[in-house]
């Protein structure tokens, strides 16, 4: 009986490992995770994050932006944090600001940053809690 229970057990187990019985994956459907996405997002025509390019200019402006931010003692935490992407030299800013002054200053900042052709300031005044 105890062999029969280990016999039974192996043929399992090896069938297991080798994938018999199981269920196909689905695959992968990248249509449907790019509308997933675009439908997750606030405004889709605004580019986000993962729309930066990797272009060495675009790449340097972006940096140069964020550097100008951390560096910027008149600016909240919140402003330091905002959303910086360079498209072909066009700068969107996208995220929470503390006051107008502020989203006026990170837009500034933005447009005084070599090699910015335009500036999308689409901060939001939020008051932090």
């Amino acid at each position: 009986m105890r062999k029969l229970v280990a016999i039974a057990l192996a043929g399992t187990l090896a069938g297991a490992a080798n994938g018999a019985g199981a269920q196909p994956a689905a695959p992968a459907s990248p249509a449907v995770d790019a509308i997933d996405a675009e439908a997750s997002r606030p405004d889709a025509s605004l580019p986000t994050a993962v729309d930066q390019h990797e272009d060495e200019g675009d790449l340097r402006i972006t940096q140069h932006i964020r550097q100008a931010l951390i560096d910027a003692d008149d600016v909240s935490w919140q402003a330091k944090n905002v959303t910086v992407v360079t498209q072909d030299g066009t700068v969107t800013l996208r995220g929470p600001v503390a006051t107008a002054d502020e989203k006026q200053r990170v837009g500034a900042l933005a447009q005084s940053t070599a090699g910015v052709v335009r500036v999308r300031n689409e901060l939001e005044v939020k008051r932090a809690r």
